[in-house]
Order: structure tokens, then sequence, then C-alpha cells
């Protein structure tokens, strides 16, 4: 992602990175509003006076992080967890881990104690993840990206292995001045 003031000396750097990187797509948020992908979803919006970039993962938590489907007729919860639901922990944990790392840090910590957890997984481990995708599916958060002033740039970058390559331009024209 690169987000810009739009200008010139930026834009040309930008036109520099699109002709090195031909792969795959370059998007103009600003052109487009609002676009989509890996699970992300990146807009340019008008809040408060000012606008500012926001990335959610409202599509990820709605249609795939889900709780583990437990046996409610278990009582004891420090017993090794079945072998059907250890493969639903890992699944559950691969996506708490994708929200964690990409925009919710505040599950971070929970995500990883239970990542220690995969080689003894008991009964509670489980109620434990489920209770962190709870906590995940009650509120959204986004991240709100800010212009930096004249002549500013902010470029990101993680690695992802998605079948589709997208690199995302976010340029803003004149934020606040």
């Amino acid at each position: 992602m690169i987000a810009s003031d739009g200008s010139s000396s930026i834009e040309s750097k930008v036109r520099d990175l699109e002709n090195r990187f031909p792969f795959g797509e370059w998007d103009v948020v600003g052109e487009k509003g609002q676009i989509s992908y890996c699970g992300k979803e990146v807009a340019l919006e008008y809040v408060n006076g000012e606008n500012v970039i926001q990335v959610r993962q409202r599509n990820f938590v709605s249609g795939r992080l889900s709780s583990i489907d437990l046996n409610s007729k278990r009582k004891q919860t420090d017993v090794i967890a079945p072998e059907e639901e250890k493969s639903d922990f890992g699944f559950t944990l691969g996506c708490l881990q994708g929200l964690a790392t990409q925009t919710r840090p505040d599950l971070s910590f929970a995500t990883n104690q239970l990542q220690k957890r995969f080689g003894d997984l008991r009964v509670h481990d489980l109620v434990c993840a489920n209770q962190l995708v709870k906590e995940a599916k009650k509120e959204e958060v986004q991240l709100t990206f800010r212009c930096l002033g004249k002549d500013s740039c902010m470029v990101t970058y993680q690695m992802l292995v998605c079948t589709v390559r997208l690199v995302l331009r976010l340029t803003i024209t004149k934020m606040n001045g």
C-alpha cells in the first residue's frame, strides 16, 4: 500500500514502482472509494473534517471467523481435545492470527497464548478460543491512517500467499490544505 498526498514528486516515484513491478493490479482507492484484497477492505473516507484511509476486515470476520463446535454434553474441560476439534481449533486460530496481524493487534497476545497450547490442547483451550472469537465479533475495529503532511508518503507491504497478486495504490489529493 502506498499512500501519498498526491504531490508530483511522489506520484512520479509511484509510476516508477508500477513500471518496475508490472504484475497484478494497481488500484487507486481514491478513484474507487473502496477495494477489497485478501480479506481486508481499504477505503478512503471523510471523517471529522479530513480524508483518512480506513483498513478493516468486516467481511472476513462475518464470513470466515467462526467458533469451534463443542460437545455441549461434555462436563470436563481439562481433558485432551478430540481430533476433530483440534482441526477446527487450527482453522479458527489461523483466522484469529490473520486478524491479529492485519487489523486487530488487541487480539495478538491471547492468540499467541492459544498457539502455544496446540501441542497439549485441552477442551478449556477450545473454550478460550471461542471466547476470543466472540470478542472479535463483538465490535468492529479498523485502522485509521491520517495525512502525514505535504510531500509525504507512507509505504507498507506484507508477504501473502494468494492466488492473485494486487498492489494497492492510495492517493489522497490535497487532504487537508
